[in-house]
């Protein structure tokens, strides 16, 4: 099989010119903090200098004695014994194309029907997103579970910009958990942020969905991602092996980043992780429903003509390594590497809304009524704010001190969702599509008026010519007349006219 034709081609519905458009909140961020440090070098080299939290080459590494009890061994008992009573919170994100079989596999996760299609039907129609909070117990730990699923995903006519809500979604909680933390009660702080996503494939062995590579690549910005090849009980060993193949090779030179920060995050802790890249993509099988193998053994598997196929067979699924992967081993990781994640990203969204401050500060009047009057995104602050932002030393933010806090109240989230909206791609793209229809509109109508000039253009030239042609006329009748009034004037004083003939006005002679 050739793996340079295993993507889908370019004549889907998404556009060839795609990456043109903006991938996002976090990348676009990130430039626009960019080309601000580039303006601004002097706040980049006292920032470098300022530490705000300690790293571990500031502690002293001190041994207890030998044959001293201190009791910090005691500290795994103690965190065990909380997330027991407390739980652990996991919010797992399952996505892919409608008909890959998401529900059936969460449902085969944990051994018992928690979602059933009927909900994700009632939910498809009004935000294509779908969520369940659940608490699963078991061996007296709890589980504080929430799935959220992607039902109708893909089954638009055009779908090149499918992609934009789900990514948003996944933003969407970041920043509400960081503007969450902002409030001054917090002991009921909702959590939605995305610790893991599986996305799911169908075992196609011709092609890889450019919707699907896509969604991947920038999901895989955002959250741990693991690809997943439901169905694989169609496919026979030696086809199996293949497709993994194929999936792998393109995800790894389209830059799709499988667990990038689970991987990060134990490799910060001194822990070699590589797992995930020797494992996936996991090929599974999935059925919530129970059937007897040959032992008369009650087990979760498919029965077909020729026989039965359990899911936690290994020798044809993936099933049980995919769930000692996310479940029995890495599940804790998985939520504090997105902790590690969402540190950074609060640390930019904390600079950016102190960037746009600095921004604002600087306009003009003109820039700013321009920016207040706008009719996409309009942002007006107060006089009196403004002042205030005015006065802040953006050279070096750290001489704000607390300061810097105005800065966070004034762009509180109302005032960012709408500085979110100028970096949103479908944002982008509708601007792009605008700005083409109004230029083919005014070639269109330049069209016609060059039709409209060109036209009275001709119009002109003939009434010129006809102007021209009734000015000799006039001239040559002026002259006869001249002619005329001297025959007269002379025929009065003794005209020399025969009998045999007359004169017309014209000059014309001719016999009676």
């Amino acid at each position: 099989m050739n793996t340079q034709s295993f993507v889908e081609n370019d004549d889907t519905d998404c556009p060839q010119n795609f990456q043109d458009y903006l991938t996002g909140f976090f990348e676009m961020r990130k430039l626009r903090l960019l080309n601000a440090e580039l303006n601004n070098p002097t706040s980049n080299q006292k920032q470098n200098k300022t530490k705000l939290l300690p790293t571990k080459k500031d502690y002293v590494y001190q041994k207890i004695m030998p044959g001293y009890h201190v009791g910090i061994d005691n500290i795994p008992k103690q965190l065990e014994r909380i997330t027991r009573n407390k739980g652990t919170n996991f919010n797992l994100l399952v996505a892919g194309q409608s008909g890959t079989g998401k529900t059936t596999l969460v449902n085969t996760l944990f051994g018992q029907t928690i979602i059933n299609n009927q909900e994700n039907e009632s939910l498809t129609s009004c935000c294509g997103i779908s969520k369940k909070k659940m608490i699963i117990e078991a061996d007296d730990t709890q589980l504080n579970l929430t799935i959220i699923e992607t039902p109708s995903y893909g089954n638009k006519t055009n779908n090149s910009m499918s992609w934009i809500p789900l990514v948003n979604y996944v933003d969407e909680q970041i920043r509400s958990y960081i503007f969450q933390e902002e409030q001054p009660y917090r002991e009921h702080l909702q959590d939605n942020r995305i610790h893991c996503c599986l996305y799911l494939l169908e075992p196609n062995l011709r092609k890889l969905n450019k919707l699907d590579l896509i969604t991947m690549k920038e999901l895989s910005k955002r959250v741990n991602l693991i690809p997943v090849i439901n169905k694989v009980d169609i496919l026979n060993p030696n086809m199996l092996k293949d497709l993994k193949i194929q999936v792998k090779y393109t995800l790894d030179n389209r830059g799709v980043s499988i667990c990038q920060f689970l991987t990060e995050f134990n490799n910060e802790n001194g822990v070699e992780f590589d797992d995930i890249r020797t494992q996936y993509p996991f090929g599974v099988i999935s059925s919530d429903k129970q059937i007897l193998n040959n032992s008369g053994k009650l087990v979760l598997g498919r029965k077909y003509k020729w026989g039965i196929i359990e899911v936690d067979n290994s020798e044809f699924s993936d099933f049980l390594k995919l769930k000692q992967f996310l479940i029995n081993d890495y599940m804790v990781d998985l939520v504090k590497s997105t902790e590690s994640y969402y540190e950074s990203c609060r640390s930019e969204l904390l600079q950016t809304r102190i960037l746009k401050a600095r921004d604002y500060s600087n306009y003009n009047a003109e820039e700013y009524d321009k920016q207040a009057s706008s009719p996409l995104t309009p942002i007006s602050i107060p006089p009196d704010s403004l002042e205030e932002l005015k006065e802040l030393d953006y050279d070096d933010i750290e001489n704000n001190k607390l300061k810097n806090y105005k800065c966070y109240e004034i762009f509180n989230k109302k005032l960012m969702d709408k500085i979110y909206i100028d970096w949103s791609p479908e944002f982008m793209e509708r601007q792009f599509l605008f700005k083409k229809k109004f230029n083919e509109i005014i070639n269109l109508e330049e069209k016609k008026f060059f039709k409209w000039a060109q036209a009275l253009k001709k119009k002109q030239t003939v009434l010129n010519k006809e102007i021209t042609t009734m000015a000799k006329q006039v001239e040559f009748l002026e002259g006869e007349c001249r002619n005329l009034e001297r025959m007269v004037l002379v025929d009065k004083k003794g005209g020399f006219y025969s009998n045999n003939s007359s004169t017309t006005l014209v000059g014309f002679h001719f016999k009676r």
